[in-house]
């Protein structure tokens, strides 16, 4: 995410200009990016610098066919490790072949060199283009009403239920990653870049994803989704929306982990109500632990600080969990050790929310459990009477076989995800040539 002065003095200049401030294009001296050898720069007009991170930039931008606004992904050298390759071809890959849904991100294009990529080459991902993301607007001044809370969770799922129909697990579900706009109100679910698919025959919760390292549906009134005033701001950690199946690193997960981070994620949007905190400043994530075995420890914590134990001070942990959750004597060990460190007396969550509806309240209840096999489904969510109300009919499932063998797979090597990766830009601009003589038509 941006922070506030990303695009301070980059949305002034011209497309071209823009271009060569951010590196995106080549300089005589031959450094800098692709986006001109890509034919980025004669597709899309950029605008300002509207987030940067570890993977390179993203920029708002407009697309010169038609105007339609655009936000395009730079990923600097994407090719410079397996691991990073592996990311960007998983997102391509699963967005490509995934149906469209109102609650997931659509990826419009795929820019690299056609020629073979070399290992410094950049890779352009250009994305509808949303107004804001949850983040920002959780560490704004914004509220939000009990309809404004009750419309984004229901996006949410719907968008969960249809991934995980699909064999999706999308592995790093934050505020982060929840795209926002404002009139009306809704939500999409973006960034799929750690995201896994299980075998279709697999789809089953009781069956596990292997840990990989690197209905009455109908409305009972009409609703009306309200507006959203935009504000933005600041940053959060992928930790804290982490399953304690994935702190404790089992061997096998499923689409559960999703769901407890779906909690976590409406845990922030409760908080959002006046009602629920004194100032928004007071706002915080339900589980903001200090480290976990999945990040480094650049210091000493103190006990009872670190994730897991983070989570049990707030939810608690049972001998039922504990057994539930035990793969080792050495996770067992762990887990009697963040019982220890946590105090007795956890707060419910109706304290932590007290402006939140009964409803919402049980529906977190149902999400936040230890026991990943006791978390309710995106389906058993959509059934809960917290979004009865506004749920409507719609297909919310997956077509068979949309996803089969789209993950590239563990053993896939560095030339064939560069070669994967150029043939997905190719057929994008094969889909473009074959387009635009019609859009060109309709225009005129």
């Amino acid at each position: 995410p941006a922070p506030p002065h990303a695009d301070r003095g980059m949305s002034a200049a011209t497309p071209r200009r823009l271009a060569q401030r951010l590196g995106w294009t080549k300089a005589s001296d031959g450094k800098g990016g692709d986006w001109e050898a890509c034919g980025g720069a004669a597709k899309f007009n950029l605008e300002k610098l509207v987030g940067r991170g570890s993977y390179g930039q993203v920029c708002a931008a407009t697309q010169i066919s038609d105007g339609k606004p655009v936000a395009v992904k730079r990923v600097v050298g994407a090719f410079d490790s397996r691991r990073d390759a592996l990311c960007i071809i998983r997102e391509v890959r699963i967005l490509a072949a995934l149906p469209r849904h109102d609650n997931i991100v659509n990826l419009l294009d795929v820019r690299t060199p056609l020629e073979d990529p070399s290992d410094d080459a950049d890779v352009f991902l250009i994305f509808e283009k949303a107004a804001t993301d949850l983040e920002k607007v959780v560490a704004s001044n914004q509220y939000f009403t009990g309809d404004h809370i009750r419309w984004l969770s229901l996006d949410l799922l719907r968008g969960l239920r249809w991934l995980h129909s699909a064999g999706v697990v999308h592995r790093d579900l934050k505020p982060a990653n929840c795209l926002l706009e404002v009139k009306p109100v809704s939500l999409k679910i973006c960034d799929f870049g750690l995201a896994r698919t299980l075998p279709r025959q697999h789809l089953q919760r009781s069956v596990s994803l292997r840990a990989v390292d690197d209905d009455d549906d109908s409305p009972k009134a009409v609703h009306v989704r309200p507006p959203l005033r935009r504000q933005m701001t600041t940053h959060v950690v992928t930790r804290w929306y982490r399953a304690p199946e994935l702190l404790l690193r089992a061997p096998t997960y499923d689409s559960s982990v999703d769901q407890w981070a779906c909690g976590c994620v409406l845990a922030e949007l409760l908080s959002m109500e006046k009602a629920s905190v004194k100032c928004y400043l007071d706002r915080r994530p339900l589980f903001p632990g200090d480290a976990s075995d999945l990040s480094p420890r650049t210091r000493a914590i103190e006990p009872g600080d670190d994730q897991l134990a983070t989570i049990v001070r707030v939810v608690g942990c049972s001998s039922t969990d504990v057994e539930a959750l035990s793969s080792s004597t050495e996770v067992t060990q762990r887990l009697e050790a963040a019982k220890r460190a946590a105090p007795t007396g956890r707060r419910t969550f109706a304290a932590l929310y007290p402006g939140a509806e009964k409803d919402a309240v049980d529906l977190l209840e149902n999400l936040i459990k230890m026991d990943p096999s006791q978390r309710y489904s995106a389906d058993q969510c959509l059934d809960h009477a917290y979004l009865k109300p506004i749920r409507g009919t719609g297909d919310l499932l997956a077509p068979p076989d949309a996803l089969d063998s789209v993950d590239p797979g563990p053993s896939l090597g560095l030339p064939q995800i560069r070669r994967l990766i150029r043939d997905h830009a190719r057929g994008f601009a094969q889909v473009a040539e074959a387009v635009e003589p019609a859009a060109k038509k309709r225009r005129t």
